[in-house]
């Protein structure tokens, strides 16, 4: 599906007017900047096409979820929009998946639809129905244990026995997170929705073989019984050790409005990604600005790849740069480059982005000890892109 360029105009100004609407209502820390250089640059169908089919979320949509207005993101824009009949079912779906995974209640909508009846179908079909309970129930969880506290989401309609997937740990004050492997042994639906569930913390499989030889005898292994309302509401839970008594029965509770709901951008990267906070940790303490900016302010900066970890990039320093957030985006997209030998450049900007002028007190090329450590992965990164 596409657009004719009068409703592409039309869209773009839509998704213009709508980012300064977010601009307004999350204030002064949401700038928009780099989605609005992008829909002055080509247009708003093109830009949701790219921001959809990327594998990762934009920093807008990590804005406007941590501040509870992803009404307003371009995933939520799109859904909830006679726009959405425009785009073909697999970008609709990843949206939904995006929205779903931050617990956002997709708004019902009514489409007038042309066309052939099977056309007609296959477009109301796509359209949830008002209080129909969405395709896919994801409850994310936090699990306080005496010493630590565990983050877990599970989709719960998509779960069966023998389905591995992560859970992360902390200990109570958030420190030290931990990535393992947690199995489904047994997933029970009766008829009203209830859930029954059991996981299994096994040392042998995924991540875990990993984790029990760094923890050694530390690390309690056994099964986890979850029970789960039909409404989403109450949870409850009891972990059997292997070789121990007495259960211990965690306080569990839902996170209603997303697993990252009221946590910074730094605690979201290490539940996604645990290994990312440490990097950016190291990052900080060995540079302590943006490599481009030159832009000291902790809040501001990222740790960002150099070779994505989808190209078999590794979390390591010579691997990685510390990058203000926006610009951190930029060079995600191809849009700030950075030469083997260090020179850094903007692309595909539109001329009247204040990019440019900023970019005047711009380091202009890498500094000679980041360079140093990181040339080996600007020749990996340029080789993968030529």
């Amino acid at each position: 599906m596409t657009m004719t360029p009068t409703e592409d105009d039309r869209f773009t100004r839509f998704l213009r007017d709508k980012s300064q609407e977010a601009k307004k209502q999350v204030g002064s820390g949401f700038g928009p900047n780099t989605f609005l250089g992008m829909l002055g640059s080509q247009g708003g169908y093109r830009t949701v096409v790219q921001l959809l089919s990327d594998k990762k979320v934009s920093n807008g949509f990590t804005n406007l979820l941590l501040a509870g207005r992803l009404d307003l993101s371009v995933e939520a824009l799109v859904l909830e929009s006679e726009w959405r009949r425009n785009f073909d079912t697999l970008l609709l779906k990843k949206a939904e998946a995006r929205l779903n995974e931050a617990n956002y209640q997709i708004r019902a909508i009514a489409i007038e639809v042309d066309g052939p009846e099977e056309h007609r179908q296959e477009q109301e079909g796509a359209v949830a129905q008002a209080g129909e309970r969405p395709l896919t129930s994801t409850a994310s969880l936090i699990l306080r244990w005496p010493k630590c506290i565990e983050y877990l989401t599970l989709e719960l309609d998509r779960l069966q026995p023998g389905f591995e997937f992560e859970s992360v740990e902390t200990l109570v004050d958030g420190s030290h997170p931990t990535t393992y492997s947690v199995r489904c042994v047994e997933v029970v639906r009766s008829p009203e929705r209830h859930w029954s569930i059991v996981l299994a913390y096994d040392p042998s499989h995924g991540k875990n073989t990993a984790v029990a030889a760094k923890y050694g005898d530390s690390v309690e292994w056994g099964t986890l019984n979850i029970s789960i309302s039909s409404d989403l509401a109450v949870v409850t839970g009891a972990f059997e050790e292997v070789g121990a008594g007495e259960a211990v029965i965690p306080q569990i509770t839902f996170v209603p409005t997303g697993l990252f709901s009221g946590m910074s951008r730094a605690q979201i990267e290490v539940l996604l990604r645990p290994d990312q906070g440490r990097l950016r940790k190291r990052l900080l303490e060995s540079y302590g600005e943006c490599v481009v900016s030159r832009e000291c302010t902790e809040q501001a900066l990222e740790a960002a790849h150099i070779v994505d970890h989808a190209v078999s990039g590794s979390s390591s320093e010579g691997n990685a740069i510390l990058l203000r957030a926006d610009l951190h985006t930029l060079f995600d997209r191809g849009m700030l480059r950075i030469s083997v030998d260090g020179k850094i450049d903007l692309v595909r900007l539109p001329t009247n982005s204040r990019y440019h002028a900023e970019r005047k007190n711009w380091n202009k090329v890498l500094p000679d000890k980041v360079l140093t450590a990181v040339r080996d992965a600007l020749k990996a990164r340029a080789a993968i892109r030529d």
